[in-house]
């Protein structure tokens, strides 16, 4: 038999695995997917997780604060907010409100530089 970089044989190589499959990753706490879920659905706490899987509930978060934001009224708003459950709520309200002011105090921002501009131009005549 052939002798691999590492003095085995790359026939007990073979033996082990069959050529192009990977092998089962075991995961120590359960799969990923699995914790995430149970974040999301409130069945275990957000600050509780490893950093991976809050990163990973981050997004599902923004994308549930992006749905909360949809309703057109501050009442529905609240109604949607108070469907989640208790745990993940308030993480989904304070993304909603960062979205609510990035989207808004950009906006105001813009229409104050409108304004300014248009107030400049009035007082050209008070400059000699």
């Amino acid at each position: 038999m052939r002798q691999g970089k590492r003095g085995r044989s790359s026939a007990s190589r073979s033996a082990r695995m069959p050529r192009g499959t990977l092998s089962p990753i075991t995961w120590p706490d359960g799969r990923p997917s699995e914790a995430i879920e149970d974040v999301i659905k409130g069945r275990k706490e957000l600050k509780d997780q490893t950093l991976a899987i809050q990163s990973a509930c981050s997004f599902y978060i923004y994308l549930a604060a992006c749905d909360i934001l949809k309703f057109p009224t501050k009442e529905e708003r609240r109604q949607a907010l108070a469907t989640l459950p208790d745990r993940i709520r308030p993480y989904v309200q304070a993304e909603a409100e960062k979205l609510w002011r990035r989207r808004h105090v950009n906006t105001l921002r813009r229409s104050d530089h409108l304004r300014m501009a248009h107030n400049s131009n009035d007082n050209h005549s008070d400059i000699s």
